[in-house]
């Protein structure tokens, strides 16, 4: 019964490990590569159910780490798991980039005795959305929360990030105009995106794009379908190159058929490189704040928009 009631969820939450220990598969797939054993008491962000693959038989949690039995999860009693919320898209506007200097452990809040959540490599991107005070570390109390991908909302001491080359704008307009005056330029060469508004950069960005073979491709396109959270399977495209289910991505604005979309992105961080299987990967935050700007506009309550409405038009540059 829970799973059907997780089933219709879109927006995500923040269980506890219930048992000893419990693999974490790659895929929805008993037979697939273990990504990490997670223990008793660690907490995981749930993006929703997928349906086993490639002949597993199983219903799994998805999680921003990978796929989980049903029955080793349960909703967070932790009282440290209300501070890992995604945050408001808003941030998004005064966010900046930075780089792990280290491994960096992903904290739940701006404390060492937080739950960790995850961490990241060193040299790894991040984008830092609110500096606030936490447990004084070496001698600074300073705390990042960031953006991302796996652990969004998410707290890293400020000694472990250095700021990175902010991303770069590209205002380059579509061929025959934006009849809305704004438009979205992905530039492949930068991994950026730049949000632009009567030919002023409004917004700019880091994004993942397609790996080799799989390339984003290039030209001018529109945000034709939205959608607050969609799931994506391989099984409903071609020429994938492996199999995948992910349930509830959001923010989702396809602007090509046959899946490509700007997203949100919840099992990566690896923005600023070639990472996906075609489409642009924003950060959660990032996301939700790019799906508030762009036609058609999806109204509060509503899950997706009639089709045939105004679109916002979106330049893809190699």
């Amino acid at each position: 019964m829970l799973s059907e009631g997780v089933r219709e969820m879109i927006d995500p939450w923040v269980a506890d490990v219930i048992v000893r220990n419990t693999p974490v598969y790659a895929k929805p797939n008993a037979s697939d590569a273990i990504r990490l054993n997670a223990r008793e008491g660690d907490l995981m962000r749930v993006s929703g159910v997928s349906h086993g693959m490639n002949g597993d038989p199983n219903l799994w949690w998805s999680t921003s780490e990978g796929y989980v039995a049903l029955d080793a999860l349960r909703p967070s009693q932790n009282p440290w798991s209300t501070l890992w919320t995604v945050p408001d898209g808003l941030l998004a506007l005064t966010g900046w980039w930075g780089a792990t200097t280290t491994d960096a452990n992903v904290r739940a809040g701006p404390s060492t005795e937080a739950p960790k959540v995850g961490h990241l490599p060193p040299g790894n991107l991040v984008k830092v959305l609110v500096e606030g005070p936490g447990e004084d570390v070496q001698g600074s109390a300073t705390w990042y929360r960031i953006d991302g991908g796996r652990y969004a909302g998410g707290w890293i001491h400020s000694s472990i990030v250095k700021q990175a080359a902010q991303p770069r704008a590209n205002t380059t307009p579509p061929p025959s105009g934006a009849a809305s005056g704004r438009w979205i330029v992905v530039d492949r060469s930068r991994h950026s995106l730049t949000l632009v508004d009567n030919g002023q950069p409004a917004f700019v960005t880091y994004v993942a794009l397609g790996v080799a073979g799989r390339e984003t491709p290039t030209g001018t396109y529109s945000t034709w379908g939205k959608y607050r959270a969609d799931d994506m399977t391989s099984a409903s495209v071609r020429d994938t190159g492996g199999y995948y289910d992910l349930p509830n991505v959001p923010n989702t604005q396809y602007y090509l058929d046959g899946g490509f979309a700007i997203h949100g992105t919840y099992w990566h961080d690896d923005f600023g490189t070639d990472e996906s299987h075609g489409c642009v990967n924003v950060t959660w935050t990032d996301g939700r704040y790019l799906f508030s700007q762009t036609l058609p506009f999806v109204l509060d309550g509503q899950l997706t928009t009639p089709t045939g409405q105004p679109a916002t038009d979106v330049v893809i540059l190699s």
